[in-house]
């Protein structure tokens, strides 16, 4: 069991490093924002895995698959916690490519993918509730999504914001909308383009 386990994080490690190598490499050479990968950093995968495993995550939302990097750093993550994790993309293709690589890393039995918007995803889900949510897509449209978040995320919960500081003024109005908001407490990092979390106190 534990040989069978080692060889699938050997696996997903140089899935990893491929995808970051691949990422990079192919939003070099695009030119507009919709054409590109625009993966997590390493980093910011690591901090998301740390995160969920920390606060023992079971049912995770993540808006903005992409092509599954930083989903794999969380559904391994979820392997610990016995968790799943639903992610939502509006490409078709990237969906595709995200699929292939959930299959290679051997995680695709802790992973829900969803082809649509995320505003007509958050519209549908009335009776569903997170107790992480990650936050990676269109970064205007987050504040039309909030009270769908308030509603979806579970008490404790945690909300993580990626390209806090890369892309502050696009996210300053939907960041204030939280911070003045006493249903969360908040705190913002500073590291690579940064990170805003969130924490649902009731």
């Amino acid at each position: 069991m534990l040989g069978k386990a080692m060889k699938r994080m050997d696996t997903l490690d140089s899935l990893l490093l491929q995808l970051e190598q691949y990422g990079e490499e192919h939003d070099r050479n695009k030119k507009t924002r919709e054409e590109k990968l625009r993966n997590v950093s390493r980093e910011m995968g690591q901090f998301l895995s740390i995160l969920v495993k920390g606060c023992n995550a079971k049912n995770i939302l993540e808006i903005g698959t992409s092509n599954g990097y930083s989903t794999l750093w969380i559904a391994n993550a979820v392997e610990e916690t016995n968790g799943n994790v639903t992610t939502v993309e509006l490409s078709s293709e990237r969906v595709g490519e995200a699929l292939v690589n959930f299959e290679k890393a051997n995680l695709l039995q802790r992973i829900d993918v969803h082809n649509q918007e995320a505003g007509a995803f958050l519209d549908s889900q009335l009776d569903h509730s997170f107790d992480f949510i990650f936050l990676d897509s269109e970064r205007t449209q987050y504040m039309w999504w909030l009270e769908h978040i308030k509603r979806m995320l579970q008490p404790k919960g945690l909300l993580v914001i990626d390209n806090a500081t890369s892309h502050a003024s696009e996210l300053a109005e939907f960041i204030k909308m939280i911070e003045e908001d006493d249903t969360f407490e908040t705190v913002l990092l500073a590291f690579q383009k940064g990170a805003f979390v969130a924490r649902k106190n009731k």
